[in-house]
């Protein structure tokens, strides 16, 4: 991914600690399965994300058209990397232009009140409780964008995920303290393994403007 260009577009200052590290770590992922699979930290065991194609998607390297791929974040504790139904709570879309080799990264804040195949006008991230692909069809109709594959993963999963990538070196904007998350780190660079990258990427209670 050396020397691809990545522009951040509407990350809330209320979410973009709360889900930056979940995003590197799926964003990573999620690309990196495109040239090889992605193992868990334990080789015997699957693999630490789950993606799949979307049904009915026609994507192809050569087709001259962005790759959009749905990255979420589950917020079950322990369980399979598809979340196991519960909610999303990072919910991203990453467009990559293969031929300019660049890419941008849209976030949806988990409270976003939308429409939810079989579910009415509800929360965004109560879509993934009823399976990823549900949680994929309402940000196809919300955006209009046409997803075609989705990268998913839990806590377990994604700290296994970092594991296997290695310490972490992550920017700490300030000091943090709190307890909820476990997120208690000293401002600045920080190498984080799996379970420290998790702390910090759920960190919302102890933020600057709250959750």
């Amino acid at each position: 991914m050396t020397g691809d260009r990545w522009n951040n577009q509407s990350l809330p200052a209320r979410v973009s600690v709360v889900s930056l590290l979940v995003l590197l770590g799926l964003t990573v992922a999620a690309v990196w399965w495109l040239i090889a699979p992605v193992k868990a930290a334990n080789p015997s065991e699957d693999t630490a994300v789950e993606i799949r194609k979307v049904a009915s998607s026609n994507w192809y390297p050569t087709s001259g058209k962005p790759l959009f791929i749905a990255v979420l974040g589950s917020d079950t504790r322990n369980g399979p990397p598809s979340g196991g139904g519960g909610r999303c709570d990072a919910i991203h879309i990453v467009a990559i232009n293969a031929q300019e080799k660049a890419g941008t990264i849209l976030n949806l804040p988990r409270d976003s009140y939308v429409p939810v195949p079989g579910m009415g006008r509800t929360k965004i991230n109560a879509a993934c409780t009823r399976g990823a692909p549900t949680m994929v069809q309402a940000l196809q109709n919300h955006t209009g964008l046409p997803i075609h594959y989705y990268a998913i993963t839990e806590f377990s999963n994604f700290t296994a995920l970092i594991d296997e990538i290695g310490l972490v070196n992550t920017p700490v904007p300030y000091p943090m303290r709190d307890s909820p998350s476990g997120a208690h780190f000293l401002g600045g660079d920080s190498l984080m393994d799996g379970r420290a990258a998790l702390a910090f990427s759920r960190n919302r209670k102890d933020t600057p403007r709250g959750d």
